[in-house]
């Protein structure tokens, strides 16, 4: 897995979240495609779901509020 220096420097270490892997295999992506504010509203999106919704992030949940730009 290839990763920038500076995402690991401030707290990203693989391996990433089931979701992370899931969105980027989706949409064909790779992890250095994302800045790190794609990385943290992802972050933010899975803590939302499990901590106050208390359902396990689906990819259907997320194509439901945000759309890829």
């Amino acid at each position: 897995m290839v990763v920038v220096e500076d995402f690991v420097r401030h707290g990203f270490l693989p391996p990433p979240s089931e979701f992370l892997l899931l969105i980027l295999n989706f949409y064909g992506l790779s992890l250095l495609h994302l800045n790190p504010n794609s990385i943290t509203f992802l972050s933010i999106f899975t803590h939302l779901c499990e901590a106050y919704i208390g359902v396990v992030p689906f990819l259907h949940h997320f194509r439901f509020f945000y759309e890829l730009r």
